[in-house]
């Protein structure tokens, strides 16, 4: 129940306004995806980001530290790359942003797994 209601307010709070190059962006499906810039998907990912890295830490998830060095490892482009790849495969075209970003962030961070 507990990683519900995380999973829950994180989608809540990852789909608030943000401002950039001046245009608000609120809730964003893959329709609006397609039209942003680099510049955008950039900032955009970086706050979905930011919002699941707070959610790990206040929930003091052991696993925080793992997805902190993929992140850093991979970078933005890259998991706006896997993102885009999952939505250009039919996935998800119909949910917000974030879940398809979470799914380009496992993409990416599936090889930076424990063994």
């Amino acid at each position: 129940m507990r990683k519900f209601i995380f999973c829950s307010l994180f989608i809540i709070l990852a789909q608030g306004n943000v401002i950039a190059d001046e245009h608000s962006m609120g809730f964003v499906i893959p329709h609006d995806w397609a039209e942003f810039t680099d510049k955008d998907k950039e900032l955009y990912v970086s706050g979905v980001l930011d919002g699941q890295i707070f959610m790990l830490y206040g929930a003091s998830n052991p696993d925080l530290d793992l997805f902190l060095q993929c992140v850093k490892k991979e970078g933005i482009k890259a998991i706006i790359n896997y993102t885009d790849l999952q939505l250009g495969s039919g996935e998800d075209t119909e949910r917000p942003m974030p879940w398809a970003i979470s799914k380009g962030v496992r993409t990416a961070c599936k090889k930076h797994k424990e063994k």
